[in-house]
């Protein structure tokens, strides 16, 4: 994606600030701030979550650490710009489905 260290897309955090699972599906909350003059980091974040969309899955797409894309999902969550959805509430066949799309996500790096 972009040779911007991960440590300056977060500010020197490495840790996010809500917990925040690989597996937690994301979307555009429908009435997200406006973002116009956000970071590139942020605007594809928000660009790529217009469907649910995993933090792995993010990862995976924007050619980041995993950490680095956890920090910036929790920011967007806390910012109410993200949706977040349970995942471990959701049938079994859901979370086969899930692991099936993080497994070729994975694959395909």
């Amino acid at each position: 994606m972009s040779r911007i260290p991960p440590y300056l897309m977060t500010g020197g955090r490495t840790r996010p600030s809500r917990d925040v699972a690989i597996e937690t599906l994301v979307e555009v909350h429908p009435n997200h701030a406006d973002t116009s003059r956000a970071r590139f980091e942020t605007q594809t974040i928000l660009g790529l979550a217009q469907d649910p969309v995993s933090v792995a899955e993010l990862a995976a797409e924007m050619k980041i650490p995993l950490g680095t894309t956890m920090v910036l999902v929790a920011d967007l969550l806390d910012s109410s710009n993200l949706i977040g959805h349970d995942t471990t509430s959701q049938s079994d066949l859901s979370n086969r489905e899930i692991m099936t799309r993080i497994i070729h996500r994975v694959q395909e790096l």
